[in-house]
């Protein structure tokens, strides 16, 4: 098994013609390069390769011997274990480091569990963060993450080839358009309409502690980048506590599901590199070059398996608010859909319907199973301006945080007008990191909400920029909906939400040819 190297420096490519022992000339013609660019890494080891250079460096290191590979290991954990401490670079990212108490608990994990010679992962985090920051790495792990990439999901289908039984990949088809994704479902997951406004029998807390990620040297490398990357872009990020799914299943009385709880940095550092990976292998083409995901979730059974791993994911929801008629629009619903922003971890500058949350406890794990709690906690967090909500923030110590006393006016107004309509409308899994997704469609059906505090509804820091699109626009939707910077799961919540919002009120909804289906 190959080593990943996320971000090639022109550093690392010395490295790897050093592990090789060619020459000048004969490193260039094995990557298709000039000998003057060899020639210049060598004068400049900062040097900012381009993609079509990094993706070359990725194929030879692929098609590198054992021998060259291990050589080539040494050698990186030689060069990073080379004191530097006189450099300022790296002492000002010493600096920085030691103040960014949020990862000091993540990388202390991570070392514990290392089973990698050489210096400790937060010299490696340290050296990571200033390489970057030179311009050595032209592209950090979250812009990697961000590009929605229609390859990747072929990628991803061609990895889990088909299996027996009722579960496939999610398709889209808008007006005849076939958009394919890499949510994991059956066609009992499809259209669940269940009502969340009912009291909650079907999700309950499993006390099953979690189970231990598996660590290795790849692991362990791709990690410390991975904390690198944070570090040198100031994402935020805290390890709070996650409900992980360890059982669902779909009946005659809907769905039902059990969740335990787990770390949001363990999983960060795990399973949710796995999207990065697939997309660094998208360049190359070849899904043998995946190794984290061959050693996390292999095949189709680990990721129908949620109790084997740390499988976090989330509530995500289209939000529509009745409107009244006016000259610029018949009465319909104004639908809400967010880019997100470059700070978040997950799915940064991606299409996503708003909320878009992990399923968490707010204080007892046991009393906020149910999803409902999540979803009215970042209804009002991420368009209703609780801040205070917000769990990247430490410090946070709300007994609680949903008391009708602290709710905001609107969220009050929606309470006690109780017009305000909860449904789960689909589930899947993600096979990009292995998350659960549990797509839901909030429905103000009252005009005067919107007429009253549409003014009130600003989207919070995770999004850059919050569109609105009108339930009658079929033509409009039509274009949304084919607009390739969705991620899988937003465009999944968003069309579910959109049929769903059909059936309970076709008066005030105009679709194009619009279905989902499961291929096989």
């Amino acid at each position: 098994m190959s080593d990943i190297v996320g971000e090639w420096s022109a550093a690392d490519a010395r490295l790897l013609q050093r592990a090789q022992r060619m020459t000048n000339e004969a490193f260039a013609e094995r990557l298709g390069a000039a000998v003057r660019t060899v020639a210049k890494w060598h004068a400049n080891p900062t040097m900012q390769l381009t993609l079509e250079m990094q993706q070359a460096l990725d194929v030879l290191l692929a098609q590198a011997s054992d021998d060259e590979q291990k050589r080539f290991r040494a050698l990186r954990v030689s060069a990073s274990s080379t004191p530097q401490s006189t450099d300022p670079d790296l002492e000002e990212w010493r600096r920085r480091l030691a103040e960014a108490r949020n990862l000091h608990a993540a990388i202390q994990w991570l070392q514990r569990r290392s089973e990698q010679p050489g210096p400790p992962v937060a010299e490696r985090v340290v050296a990571y963060a200033a390489r970057r920051a030179r311009g050595a790495l032209s592209r950090r792990a979250g812009a990697i993450e961000s590009e929605p990439s229609t390859s990747a999901v072929e990628l991803l289908r061609s990895f889990y080839r088909r299996a027996d039984g009722p579960h496939g990949f999610l398709d889209v088809v808008v007006n005849g358009t076939r958009l394919s994704t890499s949510m994991l479902v059956d066609d009992q997951w499809l259209g669940l309409d269940q009502n969340l406004d009912q009291p909650a029998t079907g999700f309950r807390y499993d006390p099953t502690p979690p189970p231990v990620p598996p660590s290795d040297s790849v692991l362990t490398a791709v990690a410390a980048e991975r904390i690198g990357d944070i570090l040198a872009n100031g994402t935020r990020f805290y390890d709070g506590e996650l409900y992980r799914l360890t059982r669902v299943a779909v009946g005659p009385s809907g769905l039902t599901a059990d969740f335990g709880t787990g770390s949001f940095a363990q999983y960060a550092l795990t399973w949710d590199l796995l999207e990065s990976e697939t997309l660094a292998a998208t360049g190359i083409g070849k899904t043998g070059d995946m190794p984290l995901r061959q050693r996390l979730l292999p095949d189709i059974p680990s990721v129908l398996n949620p109790a084997s791993r740390l499988c976090m994911g989330g509530v995500l929801s289209l939000t529509a608010f009745a409107r009244s008629a006016t000259h610029r629009h018949p009465a319909d619903y104004v639908l809400l859909v967010q880019e997100r922003g470059d700070q978040v971890v997950n799915a940064s500058r991606r299409l996503a319907v708003v909320p878009k949350c992990f399923h968490e406890p707010a204080g007892d794990p046991v009393e906020d199973v149910d999803i409902r709690q999540s979803l009215v906690r970042e209804f009002e967090e991420e368009l209703l301006g609780r801040a205070e909500l917000d769990t990247t923030m430490a410090g946070a110590a709300i007994a609680a945080p949903l008391h009708l006393s602290r709710l905001t006016e609107p969220m009050r107004w929606l309470t006690e007008h109780g017009v305000a309509r909860m449904d789960l409308t689909a589930f899947g899994f993600n096979c990009m990191s292995g998350n659960f997704e549990l797509p839901c469609l909030v429905q103000v059906a009252d005009d005067d909400f919107w007429e009253g505090h549409g003014g009130a509804v600003v989207a919070n820091w995770e999004v850059a920029r919050l569109r609105r699109v009108s339930s009658m626009d079929a033509d409009g939707l039509a274009r949304l909906i084919q607009d390739p910077a969705w991620s899988s799961e937003g465009l999944y919540a968003f069309v579910a939400g959109l049929l769903r919002l059909a059936k309970v009120d076709p008066s005030r909804v105009r679709l194009p040819r619009l279905e989902m289906g499961v291929t096989r």
